[in-house]
């Protein structure tokens, strides 16, 4: 035979007053995040690899649930330092698909006295920068990289004006 539940109102106020605070946290928690949380709508820089010798990479991630036209995006490094860009920078080709991620590489296949870029790391790139210095991926640790669009600095990696090193 199953028994009805019976509800005891003192054993209901006491759980209810232990779990008060603990979802009044949670509720804090979250609508922290919520404030927090900015609509992601742009493309952003999502790994920066700076290996020996010319091993260097950007990859680029689009949060968005529509393919874009990287056509409008363009990569810009500011050595040691600078406020202004190096160079024209590398204005990147193809179309990145929702939740994807696009990869840039250095394009030094010859050592020239400054080494080169591993096989395997070249062989994932979508896009590979030229090896013609001043480029984007000539970066060395000190160096701001911004990615625009149109223009207009979208994401960054460092700080403009700033040498860290």
């Amino acid at each position: 035979m199953i028994r009805p539940f019976k509800l005891n109102l003192r054993h209901l106020t006491k759980y209810l007053l232990f779990m008060k605070p603990i979802l009044s946290f949670i509720l804090t928690l979250s609508s922290f995040s919520l404030i927090a949380q900015d609509d992601c709508s742009e493309l952003f820089f999502s790994e920066y690899v700076e290996g020996t010798s010319q091993n260097k990479a950007l990859e680029v991630y689009n949060p968005t649930s529509q393919a874009v036209d990287l056509s409008d995006y363009v990569i810009h490094r500011y050595p040691n330092g600078n406020s202004n860009p190096e160079g024209d920078g590398l204005t990147l080709n193809g179309i990145l698909a929702p939740f994807g991620t696009f990869i840039i590489t250095n394009g030094e296949t010859v050592d020239d006295g400054f080494g080169l870029i591993d096989p395997a790391l070249y062989d994932l790139a979508d896009q590979v920068c030229p090896p013609d210095y001043p480029n984007p991926l000539s970066m060395n640790g000190n160096d701001a990289v911004t990615l625009s669009k149109n223009g207009v600095i979208v994401d960054i990696i460092g700080r403009l004006g700033e040498n860290p090193g």
